[in-house]
């Protein structure tokens, strides 16, 4: 029915604004992701320009490290000349060599360090610059993760719209059910009306039929009263007129029956006379 339909129509309606309500809460939550897909892209962009800064950083400081090493490689060939002249000093020269072979034991130390310090920095160098490339996917997969939000936030925004125009169109259809609804019900009381009048005037007919049946037999009665007197006198005088026709017609045929008599006397008086002159 109408309001069945109507009702219907309602709920769709309601369906799609909730649908519309969620498309727009998922666009913000998308908007929300974007926002902080794009965040972390920025944060990962600046971990790999500290990265990079660590990176050259420590290429400075493995440079230093070998300016040490090649310090302390000089300083141990100072320490090895100045013990051979203490030894050519004999005994006046022994406390300056056993200056010398501390001088050699620091700068062969500090040599050793600063290869360790060059070894540490060429790992952080490789551990830093892998990290930098790690960082440059994730800052890659970051933007690939906006854009893809960036999509979904405009399907959503679409969806979005779609359901409002949908909602508007139900509505719109579910006015003119509600206006189609109003006019059947309109129709219907017509109806109910036209049927009372149509009820009425068969009512009031039958009751000019009852009339006219009642006039049609005081009219009949009337003219057999009237008639009646009438059809009595006239068999009254039908009936002398048929005796005396009824004498008239045996005297017409007792005269016609005397005729014949005579005329079969006559015939046979003319026969025998016949047969006599034969």
């Amino acid at each position: 029915s109408i309001e069945e339909t109507s009702a219907t129509m309602e709920e769709m309606s309601a369906s799609i604004k909730q649908t519309a309500e969620n498309a727009r809460e998922a666009n913000k939550l998308a908007q929300n992701t974007k926002g902080i897909a794009e965040s972390g892209s920025t944060v990962m962009g600046d971990t790999i320009t500290a990265m990079d800064e660590i990176n050259k950083s420590s290429s400075k400081i493995a440079n230093i490290s070998n300016v040490i090493e090649e310090i302390a490689f000089q300083t141990n060939l100072l320490a090895l000349n100045a013990a051979v002249e203490a030894a050519r000093a004999g005994e006046h020269g022994k406390g300056f060599a056993v200056v010398a072979s501390e001088i050699r034991n620091l700068a062969q130390r500090a040599s050793q360090s600063a290869k360790e310090i060059t070894g540490l920095i060429e790992d952080s160098s490789e551990k830093t610059g892998r990290g930098v490339q790690l960082a440059q996917e994730l800052s890659k997969k970051l933007d690939d993760i906006g854009i893809s939000v960036k999509k979904v936030a405009d399907l959503m925004d679409e969806v979005a719209a779609a359901a409002g125009e949908q909602a508007s169109g139900i509505n719109q259809v579910n006015s003119a059910i509600t206006q189609i609804d109003q006019a059947t019900q309109q129709n219907a009381s017509l109806v109910e009306e036209t049927s009372a009048s149509a009820e009425e005037l068969a009512a009031q007919a039958k009751e000019l039929l009852n009339l006219i049946s009642f006039f049609k037999v005081d009219e009949e009665t009337s003219v057999e009263r009237e008639s009646r007197p009438r059809i009595a006198a006239a068999k009254k005088i039908a009936r002398p007129s048929a005796s005396r026709e009824t004498a008239r017609t045996s005297a017409h045929a007792s005269a016609r029956g005397g005729e014949m008599s005579m005329t079969s006397v006559a015939s046979g008086e003319k026969t025998n006379g016949g047969f006599e002159e034969f």
